[in-house]
């Protein structure tokens, strides 16, 4: 009986320990990691993946910059820390699209920047599950022209509003006549479409 009692209370401290961890690494419904905080996840590139996990990483002059949705927190007083949208235009009867990313993180501790990138999708590709386009990034106050960035798409699949690749070039500083090279860079993304005519 004293065995049954031992096991019973053992379990009770067990499955406590359990819920008080658990609730450890998500207080208050927060995710795993804290983008603000999390310095840890910024001192080196994570894994590449093609699974709609919302991500944009890549390296500046050997520095890794790390975007993923999960732990952006949305505030009333400021823009959205997170937009990815294929924005569809009608010009002259002929459809642009464009996917259009953008990570506003100004004033925070890590990545303290307006980032974005925008990638221009032709007719033909608009439906293609890979392909290569041109476009454009920009960090803070380093910036490409437009069409000078070329962006493989390894993975696209309209339906789901997922695209994935890689892309690299080179970044201008808005105020020096100096060059970054962008490289190792990848996007995960999952978009919505914003049709404006």
């Amino acid at each position: 009986m004293r065995s049954t009692r031992i096991t019973a209370l053992g379990i009770v401290v067990f499955l406590f320990l359990q819920a008080a961890l658990s609730s450890c690494l998500r207080i208050g419904g927060k995710p795993k990691y804290d983008i603000d905080e999390d310095s840890l996840f910024f001192s080196r590139m994570p894994p590449r993946t093609e699974t709609g996990a919302n991500i944009v990483a890549f390296e500046l002059d050997g520095k890794p910059y790390v975007f993923p949705k999960e732990g952006m927190r949305q505030s009333i007083f400021q823009a959205p820390p997170w937009v990815c949208n294929m924005e569809k235009t009608k010009i002259n009867g002929i459809v642009e699209s464009e996917i259009f990313w953008m990570s506003w993180r100004k004033g925070k501790k890590y990545n303290n920047s307006y980032s974005a990138i925008c990638i221009h999708l032709s007719e033909e590709n608009v439906d293609q599950a890979s392909f290569v386009a041109k476009g454009y990034v920009i960090l803070g106050e380093w910036s490409s022209e437009d069409n000078e960035i070329s962006f493989e798409v390894t993975k696209h699949v309209p339906l789901e509003g997922l695209i994935c690749g890689r892309f690299s070039g080179v970044l201008k500083h808005e105020r020096e006549d100096t060059y970054q090279r962008i490289e190792n860079g990848f996007f995960d993304l999952k978009y919505t479409i914003t049709e404006v005519y």
